[in-house]
């Protein structure tokens, strides 16, 4: 089915920019069909020290919703790199990479990314 949203299994490695000895590697739900960046636990956000800098609206699976939006970090997929401002998601929840930070690292193709189904 043409509206059936793909996902795949990748691992990130997030990282604070203000301090990049604080980082974690985690398998993440790649998302390369949704525009957003990277959602994460806010456990994990807080563990790298990744304080909440704003909220803003966002337009959500589940509606429009007010999103926790943290510092700056770096997030690497397949040895590439770009920043981030990640966005607090479900606590015990997965970590979501979505088109945005694929886009940014050149694409999900060239960075092993495999389906989970």
């Amino acid at each position: 089915m043409a509206d059936e949203l793909r996902a795949a299994t990748v691992e990130l490695t997030l990282a604070s920019r203000a301090d990049p000895a604080k980082s974690v590697t985690v398998q993440a739900v790649a998302l390369p069909d949704v525009p957003t960046t990277v959602i994460a636990p806010p456990s994990l956000l807080a563990r790298l020290g990744l304080a909440e800098r704003q909220r803003k609206r966002s337009v959500t699976p589940a509606g429009v919703a007010e999103v926790a939006v943290h510092a700056p970090a770096t997030a690497t997929i397949g040895g590439r790199h770009c920043g981030v401002e990640p966005v607090a998601g479900v606590e015990g929840g997965p970590v979501l990479v979505g088109q945005i930070v694929l886009d940014q690292l050149d694409g999900a193709a060239t960075l092993g990314v495999h389906s989970s189904t």
